[in-house]
C-alpha cells in the first residue's frame, strides 16, 4: 500500500504543478494533505511513549484513507476546472474602507491586554505554564493579526500589512507557529491565484521557493523556540548548523503524531458512534462556551482508550474522527462536503471586494490546511473566530464612517447658519 500511496501522491502533485490552472484552495488542500500525510512516505507514525515517541508501521487501512483523501481533492479539482462557473458580479462591502485598520486596532488591543493580563507567563519557556495563563485576549490578538495580514495584502496596504506581521512575529517568538503559517498561506493563495491559469512550477517557482523556505521555518521553529525564549544564542546556532537537526525536525514533526491517531483508530477498529456530533449545533452559535454550551471533543473519546500513557493532549485527526464515528459511509460523505466547500471557497476567491477576498483566503486556508489536525468541533471554532473578528472590523468601519459623516454634516450645517443668519 505504501507504493500505491507514493505513486498516487506523485501523480496528483504533477497535476497541480504541471497542468495549466489557477492556484486555489484545491491546490492548497492537496499540498496540505501531502504535508500531513508525510508518515505515508516514511511508512510509520510516532505513537506517544516514554521520553521518546515510538515509531510504528502504518497498517494498510491507514493508507487507504490517506489515498482516498488525496484522490478526492484531485478529482474535485479536475471537476471544478471543467465546470462552467458563473463570474461573480462586481461587489463591494458597504462602508468597509476602514475595516482592515479596525482589525489591526483590535489585534493591537488584544496584544496589549494579553500582556497586561498574562504578564511574564508569555515569556515562560514552559509552554504548558504559558498556555494555562492565556485568555481570550490572545485570540483577539492573533486572529486579528492574521486576518489583518491577508486583508491588507489584498488591499495592498503596506503599513497595515507590516503591523500585522509584527504582531504575528511576537506570537511566533513566544512559541506559536500556526497563526503565522495560516496568514502566510492566505497570502500565498491570493498571490498565486492573482496570476491566473499557469503551470505552477514553470511560472511561479520563485514564489514556491519562498513558500518552501517559510514552511521550513515553521517546521524547525518548534524545536528552537525554547532556546530562543531563554536567550540561548549558542544553542540556537549549534542546532541550525547541524544537518541532523533538520532531519529530526522533519521526522519528529506534528504529522507523525497526528497520523498516529488515524493509524491507532484503524488498527483497533475504534467505534465512538455519532452521538458526540449532537453538540455541534451549539458550536455554530457565537460565544456558545461563554453561556455554558458544551460539546464533546473527539480527543475526549480516543486518547484515554488508545493512548492512556500519553501525559499531554494530542492533536486530533478529522479523518480518524469520521471513520470511527460512522465508518466509510461517513468518511466518504465528509470528503464530499470537504471538496464542495473547497470549490465554493475557490469560486468566492474571485470576488472583487479585497477585504472579503482576504477573509475568504484566510478562512479557506484554515479549511484546506489546518483541518487535518483538528476534529470537527475545533475546526468550527476556528472558522467562527475569523468570522467574528472580520464582522467586528466591518461594524467598526461602518460606525466610524457614520460618525465622521455625522460630524461633517453638523459642521457644514453650522457653517451654513453662520454665513446666512
Amino acid at each position: 500500500m505504501q507504493l500505491w500511496f507514493v505513486v498516487i501522491a506523485a501523480f496528483g502533485l504533477a497535476y497541480f504543478s504541471l497542468v495549466k490552472r489557477t492556484f486555489d484552495l484545491f491546490s492548497l488542500a492537496y499540498v496540505s494533505a501531502l504535508v500531513y500525510f508525510l508518515p505515508g512516505f516514511f511508512g510509520y507514525a510516532l505513537y506517544p511513549g516514554g521520553l521518546l515517541s515510538e515509531p510504528v508501521l502504518l497498517v494498510p487501512g491507514t493508507y487507504r484513507i490517506m489515498i482516498s483523501v488525496l484522490v478526492s481533492i484531485w478529482l474535485g479539482a479536475a471537476v471544478f476546472d471543467r465546470l462552467a462557473r458563473p463570474e461573480l458580479p462586481p461587489f463591494s462591502l458597504t462602508n468597509s474602507e476602514l475595516a482592515t485598520g479596525v482589525i489591526v486596532s483590535l489585534a493591537t488591543l488584544g496584544f496589549v491586554m494579553a500582556l497586561l493580563t498574562t504578564g511574564r507567563a508569555l515569556l515562560s519557556p514552559d509552554k504548558a505554564t504559558m498556555m494555562a495563563e492565556l485568555n481570550r485576549w490572545h485570540l483577539v490578538w492573533v486572529v486579528g493579526a492574521s486576518l489583518a495580514i491577508v486583508c491588507s495584502f489584498a488591499e495592498r496596504r503596506g503599513l497595515l500589512f507590516a503591523a500585522g506581521v509584527a504582531l504575528v512575529a511576537v506570537d511566533v517568538f513566544i512559541g506559536f507557529r500556526s497563526n503565522f503559517a495560516m496568514a502566510m498561506l492566505g497570502v500565498m493563495v491570493l498571490w498565486l491565484g492573482a496570476i491566473g491559469p499557469q503551470r505552477l512550477v514553470r511560472q511561479s517557482w520563485p514564489q514556491l521557493l519562498l513558500c518552501l523556505g517559510l514552511g521550513a521555518v515553521v517546521f524547525v521553529y518548534k524545536f528552537l523556540y525554547v532556546a530562543v525564549k531563554m536567550g540561548d544564542v549558542e544553542g540556537v546556532l549549534g542546532r541550525i548548523v547541524d544537518s541532523n537537526f533538520y532531519l529530526s525536525a522533519l521526522t519528529y514533526s506534528e504529522p507523525f503524531s497526528t497520523q498516529a491517531v488515524l493509524d491507532a483508530v484503524v488498527r483497533s477498529d475504534l467505534q465512538v458512534g455519532m452521538s458526540h456530533f449532537s453538540g455541534l449545533i451549539y458550536r455554530l452559535l457565537f460565544f456558545a462556551p461563554a453561556v455554558g454550551a458544551e460539546s464533546v471533543a473527539f480527543n475526549d473519546l480516543f486518547q484515554t482508550r488508545l493512548f492512556p500513557q500519553s501525559k499531554f493532549g494530542m492533536a486530533s485527526n478529522i479523518w480518524a474522527e469520521m471513520i470511527s464515528s460512522g465508518g466509510w459511509p461517513l468518511l466518504i460523505g465528509f470528503l464530499l462536503l470537504f471538496v464542495l466547500i473547497l470549490g465554493l471557497g475557490s469560486w468566492l476567491l474571485g470576488v472583487s471586494d479585497p477585504r472579503l477576498r482576504g477573509y475568504v483566503a484566510l478562512a479557506g486556508s484554515y479549511w484546506a490546511f489546518y483541518i487535518h489536525r483538528n476534529d470537527l468541533v475545533y475546526q468550527i471554532d476556528l472558522e467562527k473566530r475569523i468570522l467574528v473578528i472580520f464582522v467586528a472590523g466591518l461594524v467598526g468601519s461602518s460606525l466610524l464612517l457614520s460618525f465622521v459623516h455625522s460630524v461633517r454634516t453638523r459642521r457644514k450645517a453650522r457653517n451654513g447658519e453662520w454665513r446666512h443668519p
